[in-house]
């Protein structure tokens, strides 16, 4: 092989090899980047806010609407209801959870089944069980008595499965839950809080779940 071959196949081997490099760096940099990514989701994930669970006990991410209240600024400064015209309903009490943002404290009722429900909300000194009237142990300041219309109790297997079976109270960063449980079609929940707040309270669907956001 004469000098100046030689000298070209050693020139494009060593381009093919700095090629070669090339390549391999620009696949380490994508790869750097699905990881930047991915990291940037988990992040994400874990500054939002945490939830915790009545039925569980166990803290997980909030998923039911973004950081922020569910009707915007309509904040209203009494209690109040809400009538349903179909009373076909199959839904029984499945969880409740407490969420904490920003500006204001969010209590989700989930239930399991199908169906729309009202509620009727009002502020008392006292809240009372269902049926027998006893006392609720709730010694807080101000107490928000959710009673949730248009649910059942859990008479057959699947519902029974299906209904809440976590602690009757529990506290999560300043507000107090006691959960009584349904009597008839009325579902009834009581919050105690250290003063009367500003509230909103939604619906969302899939599953049904009643929405109450409390002003800070």
């Amino acid at each position: 092989m004469s000098r100046s071959l030689r000298c070209f196949v050693a020139a494009s081997a060593v381009s093919f090899f700095a090629l070669s490099l090339a390549g391999c760096s620009h696949s380490q940099s994508a790869q750097d980047v699905v990881s930047s990514a991915a990291t940037s989701t988990s992040a994400t994930q874990s500054s939002a806010s945490l939830l915790q669970s009545g039925a569980s006990g166990a803290q997980s991410i909030y998923s039911e609407a973004d950081a922020s209240p569910i009707a915007g600024n309509d904040w209203k400064p009494l209690a109040d209801s809400r009538e349903v015209s179909d009373h076909e309903s199959s839904l029984v009490l499945h969880d409740v959870r407490v969420g904490h943002h920003e500006g204001f404290d969010r209590v989700v009722i989930e239930f399991a089944g199908e169906g729309d429900t009202g509620w009727m909300l009002q502020w008392v000194t006292q809240a009372h069980e269902q049926g027998r009237g006893m006392p609720l142990p709730l010694k807080d300041p101000a107490i928000l008595d959710v009673v949730l219309t248009n649910t059942v109790m859990p008479i057959d297997q699947a519902q029974q499965a299906q209904y809440y079976s976590g602690p009757r109270t529990f506290t999560s960063n300043g507000v107090s839950v006691a959960v009584d449980g349904t009597f008839e079609s009325h579902t009834h929940i009581a919050l105690g809080l250290d003063s009367q707040r500003p509230h909103q309270i939604a619906v969302l669907t899939q599953p049904t779940r009643i929405v109450i956001d409390l002003k800070k």
